[in-house]
């Protein structure tokens, strides 16, 4: 789940469900950032990173990195879950929410296709769990990361990504969020930044909760809280959860049906939530 530091407004995620059958396409060396990102903050728990970068039209299509901790976090994947299939993960976790039927509403509208397309991870979404599992090792602990995609208005020819990444031990396997970042993209807001996007991760938890397969890719009651704050704040257009095999991409429309599944979900400010 996403949460903000003390005394600011919630913002969160978790970890949800869904989706279809996805194989990892072969890695590629055209598959890079091509320089390193300027280190915001970092320690032992916690990273934040930024990237300017050129668009490269690689960042779109369904290519992988080369990286050693992407593979060896895919291995791991499909040992304790033996599928990459969204339906089939979803069938699994729909059994932890018997007798939620809000979240059985919600994997509904996923897994018809009424709410998100889930697609093959891009470059660009594999990049960056590769750069969060190199850090924090998805294989040993489940744990998220978020970013947000920036590009620039004027020309388009220029991408802004802030990364935050995190052990999950000290956030709850949530990814850690960072006001400094946050006061950042609204400043770039300001100057002609678009935000394209907002990405984070959901683990599979058998690691550390083992009757909780996890993977999945549906929002949770958190993320979809959190999407309704930032679409006021950042304009969000769309959210995509991946977990590096599956990414379910959800446009701004399918964001308020989704939206509808959460009671409250128009009072966020202070409040706590996990599904």
């Amino acid at each position: 789940m996403f949460r903000m530091a003390k005394g600011s407004l919630l913002i969160f995620a978790a970890f949800g469900a869904f989706g279809f059958q996805t194989v990892p396409v072969h890695a590629s060396s055209e598959c890079q950032f091509g320089t390193s990102p300027f280190v915001i903050s970092s320690d032992q728990t916690q990273t934040h990173l930024r990237w300017d970068i050129n668009v490269q039209e690689v960042f779109w299509a369904d290519d992988s990195p080369v990286s050693g901790a992407l593979a060896d976090y895919r291995n791991w994947a499909l040992s304790v879950a033996r599928t990459t299939s969204q339906s089939e993960l979803i069938d699994i976790q729909r059994k932890s929410f018997v007798g939620y039927p809000n979240m059985q509403r919600r994997f509904d509208l996923v897994i018809s296709g009424q709410a998100g397309a889930i697609e093959r991870a891009t470059c660009l979404e594999n990049l960056l769990i590769a750069e969060h599992t190199a850090r924090f090792p998805l294989k040993q602990y489940p744990s998220e990361f978020m970013a947000f995609v920036l590009r620039d208005a004027t020309y388009g020819s220029r991408l802004r990504i802030y990364f935050s990444s995190g052990d999950g031990k000290s956030t709850n396997y949530g990814p850690p969020v960072s006001i400094e970042i946050l006061s950042a993209v609204e400043r770039d807001i300001e100057q002609g930044w678009i935000v394209l996007f907002h990405l984070h991760n959901h683990p599979f938890m058998l690691n550390a909760l083992p009757d909780f397969l996890g993977g999945t890719v549906v929002p949770s009651d958190g993320d979809l809280q959190a999407y309704e704050l930032w679409s006021q704040i950042y304009f969000l257009r769309e959210a995509r959860i991946t977990n590096g095999f599956s990414t379910i991409r959800i446009a701004d429309t399918d964001l308020k049906m989704l939206e509808s599944t959460v009671p409250g979900v128009s009072s966020v400010a202070g409040q706590g939530s996990r599904f």
